[in-house]
């Protein structure tokens, strides 16, 4: 099978799965044609800001300039006259160009990676594609209703790079993420003294906040984020609760499956302890430690970063519970799922 791998528009989160998912088609005896959509997105940006400021820019002429970036895919599937067109994060491509692609005969799959937060925006496009898969079980139903071949397919992790190191693990706790406005108070309401705490990512208005001293205000890309899992005694999993429609911030509670940090924090061999949801436990068993509340979390923290050889044996079980759980395997079941 011929298959054009198309990546989203941004170069952080769901870049890594763009990448997780070429590497998991080639496993898989593919053809695989990666293509760096972000790449064309930014060129007609860089076109587009130009025009705004010499004559302005009309939504018309933005409805034009992402037209004209998307067509680029469109060529490419007939060049290399591909079986498969898989997108991962599609809300950047212009509809249009999936609805010539299907026209053509030639299958179009998305990955959407926001489920259930951007389900409201992500379903419009579930009619157009051929096959939509969801990174949350709770979505499916929603996404099925609007085109039958819809199905989960969860997270995962790339064991060529999410692996056990052999240096020392030098720092207590590391949280790699958003700091959507949850997950902030959340940690902020926890007494991080004593705790050699790092945070890293994208996080506003913490100027007056008690966790700016342990913010790393940065975007790290999937290599930097293993490094550091490798030298870390615990990494946090907290899920993100919050959803955003523009200016206005609301939250949902209804996510089932895990984020792709709960793999690479159990790859890397790195112990965590994370809130919970349904998929935890199937996968992880009872080797993951649950809070609920920040004290809770606290309580576990101080607790593991005393009892290293308690810490130790239950990162070793978290990390044979994710050994199946890999890109080559998620692909293959999405083959399957596409053949049958």
């Amino acid at each position: 099978m011929k298959v054009l791998v198309v990546a989203p528009a941004p170069r952080y989160s769901t870049f890594d799965v763009y990448e997780g998912h070429v590497a998991g088609f080639i496993a898989n005896g593919c053809e695989t044609f990666a293509f760096d959509y972000g790449k064309w997105v930014n060129w007609f940006e860089e076109f587009a800001r130009w025009a705004k400021r010499r004559r302005g820019a009309s939504a018309e002429m933005l409805q034009k300039i992402q037209l004209k970036a998307s067509e680029s895919i469109y060529v490419s599937a007939h060049a290399h006259e591909v079986d498969l067109v898989w997108t991962v994060a599609p809300v950047h491509i212009h509809p249009v160009i999936l609805a010539l692609l299907r026209r053509d005969g030639i299958p179009t799959a998305g990955y959407m990676t926001e489920c259930p937060y951007e389900d409201e925006n992500w379903t419009k496009l579930a009619p157009i594609f051929r096959y939509c898969f969801v990174n949350d079980r709770f979505s499916v139903e929603r996404f099925r209703a609007l085109n039958p071949q819809s199905y989960y397919l969860g997270h995962a992790y790339n064991p060529e790079r999410h692996k056990p190191a052999d240096g020392e693990q030098d720092c207590d706790v590391t949280f790699i993420g958003s700091g959507f406005p949850r997950r902030r108070r959340f940690f902020e309401a926890v007494d991080w003294s004593g705790i050699d705490l790092h945070v890293f990512g994208h996080w506003k208005g913490l100027r007056q906040s008690p966790l700016k001293p342990y913010l790393t205000p940065c975007i790290v890309d999937n290599e930097q984020t293993a490094a550091i899992y490798q030298r870390t005694r615990i990494g946090l999993q907290l899920h993100r609760a919050d959803k955003w429609y523009r200016c206005r911030q609301a939250s949902t509670d209804k996510a089932e499956s895990l984020g792709p940090r709960s793999f690479e924090l159990a790859g890397c061999g790195t112990f965590q302890i994370s809130d919970w949801r349904p998929e935890l436990t199937e996968i992880f068993g009872d080797t993951v430690p649950v809070f609920k509340t920040p004290e809770e979390m606290e309580r576990l923290i101080r607790y593991y970063l005393k009892h290293d050889g308690e810490r130790k044996e239950l990162a070793a079980a978290q990390h044979e519970a994710v050994r199946e759980q890999t890109f080559e395997n998620r692909i293959k079941q999405a083959l399957e799922l596409i053949a049958a």
